[in-house]
């Protein structure tokens, strides 16, 4: 059960991944909406630069390695303790994400007539809840 689930959160943590390095390089599938807006200007609240969204890009990837060496699908010589506090951190990033900012993002936010707002109540706040229930049920059950 818990490889399952560590499967699933790789798989999704490197698709995600994935889909920021193709916006980073031009792509423009599924990125009409995937920054917050002002409600009342209608300009997104920031504008990711290429180097911000392959950051974003190498973490989840990273994300992904802490989950499976976590599980011992793989090792390299960091001290067990590391990949442990790695773990809980992606756990506790992913249910904070889910919680939200408390103006534009998650399950706490205020502003929530934007076409971002709208997506993120349908696919990206339960995404991250998901996959950070799945992260908890790996921190939690598995041999870490």
């Amino acid at each position: 059960m818990v490889d399952l689930a560590g499967l699933l959160l790789c798989v999704s943590l490197l698709v995600v991944s994935s889909i920021h390095v193709y916006w980073a390089f031009g792509g423009r599938w599924g990125g009409q909406h995937v920054v917050p807006t002002d409600p009342a200007s209608a300009t997104p609240t920031f504008t990711p630069s290429r180097t911000a969204t392959l950051a974003v890009a190498l973490a989840l990837g990273i994300a992904a390695c802490v989950v499976m060496l976590y599980l011992g699908w793989f090792t390299v010589p960091l001290p067990t303790t590391l990949v442990s506090v790695g773990m809980w951190g992606l756990t506790i990033v992913l249910i904070a994400r889910t919680v939200g900012d408390f103006k534009y993002a998650g399950l706490s936010k205020r502003v929530k007539t934007t076409p971002f707002a709208r997506l993120d109540t349908r696919i990206y706040t339960p995404l991250c809840g998901v996959l950070g229930l799945l992260a908890l049920l790996v921190v939690v059950f598995g041999p870490g």
